[in-house]
């Protein structure tokens, strides 16, 4: 079993689109030797937590950038490290619109 991470993003300012900062995330994640294929397969899928399905969904990159562009933005997206030897890590990933306040967000 590995061990995971969790955070959310919160963007106080709603003029700035969300699918702005996604890019930023998948770069950043890719620095970090983070990748958003599950690293178990090699069909070139990974999973999301739709938040509004309450479900988690398999889905192909192309598939996922097509939900976030739309504006479908409302998912906890995974993104896996995997080193050989090692166990897996995950970082699961969300960005909610809002206000941060002594440390807590306030969605809108």
């Amino acid at each position: 079993m590995g061990g995971f991470l969790f955070f959310t993003i919160s963007k106080p300012d709603v003029s700035v689109e969300t699918i702005y900062w996604w890019p930023l995330i998948f770069a950043a994640m890719q620095k970090a030797s983070f990748q958003f294929d599950l690293p178990s397969t090699v069909s070139q899928h990974g999973k999301i937590f739709s938040l509004e399905e309450l479900d988690q969904m398999k889905l192909s990159f192309r598939a996922l950038w097509g939900r976030l562009y739309r504006g479908s933005d409302k998912s906890l997206l995974l993104f896996w490290q995997s080193r050989e030897h090692e166990e897996t890590f995950r970082i699961e990933t969300s960005i909610q619109t809002g206000l941060i306040e002594r440390g807590l967000a306030h969605a809108q």
